[in-house]
């Protein structure tokens, strides 16, 4: 594999060759990704040109390459099209071999790879779930007595040996943490689980809020997310799982969040935790841009064309910017 040192131009210059055990250097016009062993403006370039696209653009934005505080534009080469990063705040990302991993740095873009690969964009969330992955905690995570929580029992979404298997022979099996809601406010429900050969078709409930849920799982690891909007104010046991006969599955990473729809992992301790906004910017002065055009969740939007002196990636999954 190829790394790189984030030097003043971004990932070019010197890199060490894992494989001849020497320096190479590739020169400022061809810049590494981050981790990845691609040259940025070579594949980057070759992929958009397939596309059949005239003219090409002043600027462009294909996620790949990124050091921390700078997401690497593929044009132009010299380093003037790049956008300035910032999150201010730790965050998790799922990685090309389908891992949830931790990404270091608070102000360092993510590159997510659950579908087509894109920059993540993310408004400020919190995880209202403490020991979000300490589901033995039996202080925190209500469960029946005859439910038998295992921690540390399988490999998680993230790679490591910390999921929890939940074993429950009969009916009644339930889990669940007791969370403040507020009337009116919408939260997004979310958690990782797969079958070990037991029970696939669950519930979930909002104790005291809206009708329980149901979900089939498999035996795969997969991330179940549910939508609801409290109906009073109150400390509601939100339950992973209700009511269900013989269980044994693995679950990981119980997440819910103020919001319409789950963002990614936020892992907490004791504490709530929460994940600050991306924002990522470019000065545009001097680049003549008279049009802007967005590919957010693989939906190419219409073209912007009142152009501002400094635009903002918006939020949402972006797989290409174009700016003409």
């Amino acid at each position: 594999s190829w790394w790189g040192s984030p030097v003043q131009n971004g990932w070019g210059g010197i890199y060490y060759d894992y494989a001849s055990n020497a320096l190479a250097d590739f020169g400022l016009g061809d810049r590494i990704t981050d981790e990845g062993g691609f040259i940025e403006n070579t594949d980057a370039l070759e992929a958009y040109d397939q596309e059949g696209r005239s003219p090409q653009p002043t600027i462009l934005m294909i996620p790949s390459a990124y050091r921390d505080g700078t997401l690497l534009s593929a044009l132009p080469s010299d380093g003037s099209g790049d956008f300035t990063f910032s999150r201010g705040s730790l965050s998790t990302r799922t990685d090309s071999l389908g891992v949830v991993n931790d990404v270091t740095g608070v102000d360092t873009p993510r590159i997510n790879y659950v579908g087509t690969p894109h920059l993540l964009m993310e408004p400020t969330r919190t995880n209202l779930f403490v020991k979000s992955n300490v589901l033995t905690d039996g202080g925190i995570w209500k469960r029946n007595s005859s439910m038998v929580t295992t921690g540390n029992a399988t490999i998680s979404p993230d790679g490591t040996l910390n999921a929890t298997r939940l074993v429950k022979v009969g009916g009644g099996g339930r889990l669940g943490q007791e969370v403040a809601l507020t009337k009116d406010l919408t939260y997004t429900f979310s958690f990782y689980m797969k079958n070990n050969g037991g029970n696939t078709g669950f519930d979930i409930s909002l104790n005291g809020q809206a009708a329980a849920q149901s979900y089939t799982i498999t035996n795969d690891w997969a991330r179940y997310e549910f939508t609801f909007t409290a109906t009073s104010t109150e400390t509601s046991q939100i339950r992973l799982v209700s009511g269900v006969s013989d269980i044994d599955l693995f679950a990981f990473g119980a997440q819910l969040e103020v919001g319409s729809s789950a963002t990614s992992y936020i892992p907490t301790d004791a504490s709530i935790k929460t994940r600050l906004q991306d924002v990522a910017t470019l000065d545009l002065t001097g680049f003549g841009i008279t049009s802007i055009v967005e590919t957010i969740d693989e939906v190419e939007q219409s073209p912007i064309t009142v152009i501002p002196s400094t635009y903002s990636i918006p939020m949402g999954k972006i797989t290409k910017i174009e700016m003409y």
